[in-house]
């Protein structure tokens, strides 16, 4: 099973506290949290992509595109 919270920045820590203190949680940390400057990196191309869609390749075809050149 996988559970998916989605928690507000200032209440990670909290619940982070709680989760580690039940003795049938394990905690993963998958990758390393991303700094303010990739944050605002991502959230700047998303909002690029949502105002540019009529721009924007599928994965697919791009990858035909260079498999082709």
């Amino acid at each position: 099973m996988r559970l998916v919270l989605n928690i507000e920045d200032h209440r990670i820590n909290f619940f982070l506290e709680l989760l580690n203190s039940l003795d049938f949680v394990a905690i993963e940390k998958d990758a390393p949290e991303l700094t303010l400057a990739e944050k605002q990196f991502i959230d700047n191309r998303l909002l690029h992509h949502a105002q540019n869609k009529d721009k924007s390749i599928l994965w697919s075809d791009l990858k035909l595109q260079l498999e082709n050149e």
